[in-house]
């Protein structure tokens, strides 16, 4: 029997499968660029090998080449070549392209902003049950982006997305739950699902789920009200790099909410915030005041001129002072009275009540 079987495959009577174009190419790519099966990794030598085996129409070569395009990896970023070679793979139904493809129409990578075309990528590999795609289409809907608004429908896609495994995906619908959006509001259900986003590998994520975790706990909301807990909740946020919870950190180590005071560490972690008004204007208070730093009256000025061109009222206020008085600048009756008028006009004030009730 042995015998016919060799026989039949010399004689090319028995077909064998046929390995899809360009696989070995991309196989050869794909252990370079991860390191498999013993190569040593080399991202720049893989991406060759992806482009051989993208020209001759292998879909997951393509997907990758348009990966490599798209973040510089092994050649430098092309975002209009990436853009076309996922492209290429999605309308081969490349599940993983087709979101990339969503992304760069969503935010303008490589082609014209286009948030309906972007969401019908999302769409077609959310079919395919992509989470990102899921949790993008659920974003889209929240949000009205090349849609109408409809909290409902965001509620399904993100709790498809969190089922789905996705620690973003359970983060936004914990958002759901905590703000009563498309569903009813269930401040423990959204304490479960922050607690769940925490553990992502992802330092976005982890972030933003510390930073909800931590406003759960100063408020009481859905937890036992702890101080301390939200601040080291802010804390581990920060370390991942949310700038809401390092500015909520250093009015913590001002007013010695959950922690110690430390007028010393507030200041520093309240200049390591970035386009913020309120902590510009509260640095410039620290400078005013002499509080975790030596008082510098021209410091002062120029912190709150800044907190002020990003619209808090506080520093406007603190501006007409510095004008009226000559403090860091030199007197102004003029723009003493423009800046009073401003903050008059202006509600855009920074409140610390929530964190002192």
């Amino acid at each position: 029997m042995r015998f016919f079987f060799i026989l039949a495959i010399l004689c090319g009577t028995l077909q064998l499968p046929a390995e899809e174009p360009g696989q070995q190419e991309y196989r050869l790519g794909l252990n370079l660029f991860e390191g498999l099966n013993g190569s040593v990794q080399d991202r720049e030598a893989a991406f060759p090998f992806f482009k051989q085996a993208a020209a001759r129409g292998n879909a997951d070569a393509q997907y990758r080449l348009g990966h490599c395009y798209e973040f510089g990896f092994g050649t430098p970023k092309e975002p209009a070549k990436a853009r076309e070679a996922y492209e290429q793979a999605a309308k081969q139904g490349h599940t993983e392209a087709l979101f990339r493809l969503g992304n760069c129409h969503y935010v303008g990578l490589g082609t014209p902003q286009d948030y309906a075309r972007a969401l019908e990528c999302f769409r077609k590999a959310a079919e395919q049950g992509n989470a990102d795609a899921l949790m993008s289409v659920g974003f889209c809907y929240e949000n009205g982006t090349g849609v109408e608004k409809n909290p409902k429908l965001a509620f399904e896609y993100y709790s498809k997305a969190a089922n789905a495994g996705l620690s973003l995906g359970q983060y936004y619908l914990g958002r759901c739950y905590y703000h009563g959006k498309g569903t009813t509001k269930d401040y423990a259900k959204a304490v479960e699902l922050f607690r769940k986003s925490i553990q992502s590998e992802s330092r976005l994520c982890r972030g933003l789920g510390y930073f909800s975790l931590g406003l759960c706990c100063l408020t009481g909301k859905g937890v036992e009200k702890n101080r301390e807990e939200a601040f080291r909740c802010f804390r581990n946020a920060a370390d991942s790099y949310h700038n809401e919870a390092r500015l909520l950190i250093g009015v913590m180590y001002l007013r010695g909410i959950g922690t110690q005071a430390d007028p010393a560490e507030a200041f520093r972690q309240l200049s390591l915030v970035r386009r913020s008004p309120a902590a510009d204007y509260l640095v410039g208070m620290c400078y005013f005041q002499g509080t975790g730093t030596a008082k510098n009256a021209k410091l002062a000025f120029q912190s709150f001129r800044k907190a002020a061109d990003g619209g808090s009222a506080d520093a406007m206020n603190m501006l007409a002072l510095c004008y009226r008085k000559g403090i860091g600048t030199s007197p102004n009756p003029d723009k003493s009275e423009f800046w009073k008028k401003h903050a008059a006009r202006s509600g855009r004030k920074f409140s610390l009540v929530h964190l002192t009730e």
